[in-house]
């Protein structure tokens, strides 16, 4: 901003003549030597360190968060192979009660059916020794 009303200040003094380009110039150098402009500049100043402070902090940040996502994939990746062994040991054990129970549940009604001698489809009045005979 003061720059640009310093090129406006040396255009109008080159066409106006050199007194009274020395007239705007000393005008100009009084208000960037004023306590307003001296309070602003430093105003701006201040943001100016804080924004370049947050971005350093920021940055820092990043960086530290970028150095620790190759640890984070590892660990994560070791938790799931870990949980999904896991689960693979739990299924194969499900499967494994299951086939046992599918197997016990075979021989009892086996065993049902071999106990059972009023069934007549097992023998009707001797037929099976009949045929075994002839």
């Amino acid at each position: 901003m003061f720059l640009l009303g310093t090129a406006v200040g040396f255009v109008f003094g080159a066409r106006a003549g050199r007194a009274r380009y020395e007239q705007i110039r000393a005008a100009a150098a009084s208000v960037a030597e004023s306590e307003a402009a001296k309070k602003t500049t430093e105003a701006a100043q201040q943001g100016l360190d804080s924004a370049v402070d947050a971005l350093h902090r920021v940055g820092n940040r990043v960086t530290e968060t970028s150095r620790e996502i190759p640890s984070r994939l590892v660990h994560t990746t070791e938790s799931l192979r870990q949980e999904l062994n896991e689960a693979n040991e739990r299924n194969r054990q499900r499967q494994t009660e299951t086939i046992v129970t599918a197997a016990d549940l075979r021989d009892e009604a086996l065993d049902d059916l071999s106990d059972n001698d009023d069934d007549a489809m097992l023998d009707e009045h001797g037929a099976d020794d009949r045929n075994l005979n002839e």
